[in-house]
């Protein structure tokens, strides 16, 4: 009798250990499944975003805006170059 008590009491905790653990490893395993996942959705928000908006700017501020397509600045109004532009951009 006392030992059918302790090999049923052995059976459910480990049957309980059993499931736990096995929970444990799931719950685990679904916070890694969403970490990468989001890493993987800021790398590629940030990459194609950063030439989304960059590409963007060059449409909408051709004529005035900071960045062009040497990637320098453009010539204050003022100086001699902005008055006699080179001839790529006319």
């Amino acid at each position: 009798m006392f030992w059918s008590v302790v090999s049923r009491q052995l059976s459910v905790g480990l049957r309980s250990l059993f499931f736990g653990l096995w929970s444990l490893v799931f719950v685990l395993y679904s916070l890694f499944f969403v970490l990468y996942s989001l890493f993987f959705i800021l790398c590629f928000l940030f990459f194609f975003g950063f030439w989304i908006l960059f590409f963007l700017s060059e449409i909408w501020n051709l004529e005035s805006g900071i960045w062009h397509f040497t990637f320098c600045f453009r010539v204050p109004p003022s100086s001699p170059s902005a008055k006699n532009p080179p001839a790529t951009a006319r």
